[in-house]
């Protein structure tokens, strides 16, 4: 596909592929995380409770989007309404180091100023 083909998702369907992605994510790691740390985690005010909780809620959410993007140019999410991230000068699959970059940059921006 050329990059004057492609067509942007909108804002709507791009909060409902948010909104899938959160849920699966939770699915995931919300019983790991009780089962580790137990009821109280959910009370407690620290950051960052651990280790395991670094790995769980930090390392493997980036490492799943990543591959997700490298393997199959979408998120759960994304696949759900038929999107995918392509390279914005060739139309094509991105690189694995512009996925790499494309999440830093989401992280960058989403994260909020302390």
């Amino acid at each position: 596909m050329q990059p004057d083909e492609l067509e942007y998702v909108g804002f709507w369907p791009r909060v409902g592929t948010s909104i899938i992605d959160t849920l699966l994510v939770g699915v995931i790691i919300w019983p790991v995380l009780t089962a580790f740390y137990g009821d109280a985690y959910w009370s407690s005010e620290q950051f960052v409770q651990g280790p395991m909780d670094f790995i769980l809620s930090w390392v493997f959410p980036a490492v799943a989007v990543i591959l997700f993007w490298v393997a199959k140019q979408a998120t759960p999410g994304k696949m759900a309404v038929s999107a995918r991230i392509v390279d914005a000068k060739t139309g094509s699959a991105p690189t694995t180091g512009q996925c790499v970059g494309r999440y830093l940059r989401c992280v960058a921006v989403a994260r909020p100023a302390l």
